[in-house]
Order: structure tokens, then sequence, then C-alpha cells
């Protein structure tokens, strides 16, 4: 099964380059940010780039499947590979081998519920986190620094042996996490390739790269964010049907469409919406497009005011009916 890049950052110098190369990278640019690339054809995509336009200048900066980061940097026709290093700010003048692909369980022995309470409230994704189980597997990605030390300061009072150690994520900044009883060691990573330009990219501060032009008939990649419990109901009918998410979301929208497009104002839209969508419950899927329907929700979202995923929303409500209505797959 091939491990897909979770992120990518590409400064590729946009303001430097002139007209005809400044067009390609628009389009570079789309195929490059795509969440389909895994770390190998992400690097052969970019040297087959480099080779063809030997004036374009890029450093990009990739996480792959095993939340490893790497940094690319193509020049005069090359591209150069480092993996990033990272170590725990209390400890920059050793090398650490960071546990990044493991996870940690703990068994708590007292404290059991406001400890998972503290658990679920400084979760990003608090359903990821099974809280009937005896042994829990800890979350890895917190909404804040302050939750994430809290909540581990916690399980730390509660726990009678130690716990494999392991790499949590607030955003962009990552905490080397270490457990014993009655002590926790949250110690942020710092960079030490690269420090400065690696902080730039995970921040996202490079010059905007303009999206090109959307072809009819060609497929585009579009990032959505749903509510779990949604996002599960598309999942459940698209193995039902033995369709892609993709198709039952534009099903959804081809359904809904018109009534959407009749809608005067966003608040006629939102009274479409689910009102059982936790605010904060939203999950990101990678879903697929033609151009011509991408730019038709666009459009709607931008004279609605409001986000694409807002007008998905509300087509996947205003189409269940006759979404549920589907004959299955398999009778």
């Amino acid at each position: 099964m091939p491990y897909y890049v979770q992120r990518a950052s590409i400064d590729w110098h946009y303001d430097e380059h002139d007209a005809e190369l400044s067009s390609m990278v628009a389009l570079a640019n789309q195929r490059l940010s795509s969440s389909a690339h895994t770390a190998e054809t992400f690097e052969q995509s970019l040297r087959e780039l480099a080779s063809q336009h030997t004036s374009l200048r890029c450093d990009a900066l990739i996480e792959d499947g095993f939340r490893v980061y790497r940094l690319f940097r193509a020049a005069q026709g090359d591209v150069s590979h480092i993996e990033v290093e990272q170590r725990p700010e209390d400890a920059l003048g050793s090398p650490s081998d960071l546990p990044l692909d493991d996870m940690a369980e703990v068994r708590l022995q007292s404290n059991r519920g406001p400890i998972l309470a503290a658990l679920l409230d400084a979760a990003a994704y608090p359903e990821d986190l099974d809280a009937e189980e005896e042994s829990i597997q800890l979350p890895i990605q917190f909404k804040d620094v302050a939750g994430l030390r809290s909540a581990m300061t916690a399980v730390a009072g509660a726990i009678n042996a130690p716990a494999d150690a392991f790499v949590a994520e607030v955003e962009t900044s990552r905490f080397l996490v270490e457990l014993r009883p009655g002590h926790a060691r949250v110690a942020q990573l710092v960079p030490v390739t690269e420090p400065e330009l690696v902080a730039r990219l995970l921040s996202g501060q490079v010059a905007p790269v303009p999206q090109s032009p959307l072809s009819d008939n060609s497929k585009y990649e579009q990032s959505v964010y749903l509510p779990e419990g949604v996002l599960s109901n598309v999942r459940d009918h698209a193995a039902r049907t033995d369709r892609s998410l993709s198709y039952m979301v534009q099903y959804a929208y081809k359904l809904a469409r018109q009534r959407i497009l009749d809608c005067p104002s966003s608040a006629a839209l939102l009274d479409v919406l689910p009102g059982d969508a936790p605010a904060l419950d939203k999950r990101k899927q990678t879903l697929y497009f033609s151009g011509a329907m991408l730019k038709e929700l666009r459009s709607e979202a931008q004279r609605l005011d409001v986000s694409l995923s807002r007008v998905l929303l509300a087509a996947w409500a205003l189409a269940r009916a006759e979404i549920e209505a589907l004959p299955s797959a398999d009778p």
C-alpha cells in the first residue's frame, strides 16, 4: 500500500520568474500540491520539471506517510533532497531517534473519568479516542499546547508504568512526549536542518501562486471539511452502492443543484444544513470534481458568501432522501 504525502509546502519563488515560467509554475503547483503523491512520485515529478526548465528555482517541504519531513531544492536543472532532522528543544546538542511512527497506549489507574474528559477536550480529533477500551491509545494531534501539556500531566499522574514515547502535534508544531508515573516530559521539537527555511515553509510564508484556469472536462482535487457524522454517512452510501466518495458528493450536488442555485442568500442555504453537526466536528476529505462543476461550486460559494464545504454540506442535506433511495450494489 502506498504511503501518501500528508503535507506539502512549496516555495516556487513565483515573483522571480518570467511570464512563460510563471504560467508553467501555476499548473505545476496544482499538480505537486496534490495529496495523491507519495514522496517518491513527488520527487520524480519535481526532477522532471527541473530538467525541462533549468531556470526553475523551488524549495519544497513535504511530510511523507511516516511523518518524516523531507526538504527538496530545485536549481539549475537538478534537485537535491535531504531528510529534515528535528531535536527536542532541551536536547539540541545530540541527535535524537524520534518515535515519529509510534503511538502510546496507557492504562489509567485512577481518575479515569476526569482524565478522559481532559483528553477529549484537548484532542484535535476527539472521535479518534476510544474511551470504552480499558487501555487508551493517546491521541497525537491536539488543539493547543496548554491542553497537550495539561492532559499529559494528568495521564502521568494516573499510570503505574512508563508509556511508549510518541510525537504529538499542535498544528505545525511537534512535541516529544515521554510519560512515566508522576512525570510528563513534553519537549517541543526544533528543526536543525535548514531551520529558517523549514520554519518559513511550515508557516506558509511563500509568494502565492495563482490557480491555473480550470478546464471543464478535466478532473481536479479539492479538499473539503465535513462533519464526521455526514462524512460517515457519505462513506456508508458509497460502500453500499459501490461508488466512490467523489461520485456520491457530485451526485448529491446534481440532485440539489437547482435548489442551491435558487437560494437567495446564505441564510436560506444555512436553513437546510443538518442541525446535529457540531461546529468543531469537522474532518478533511479530498474529493475530485470536473472543472465545470468545481467552477460552479466556487461561484456559488462566493455568491452566497459561504465556504465551498458549506455548499456541499447543504447539497448532501437536500439530496439525502434521494441518496438513501438508491439501490444497493448487492441486493
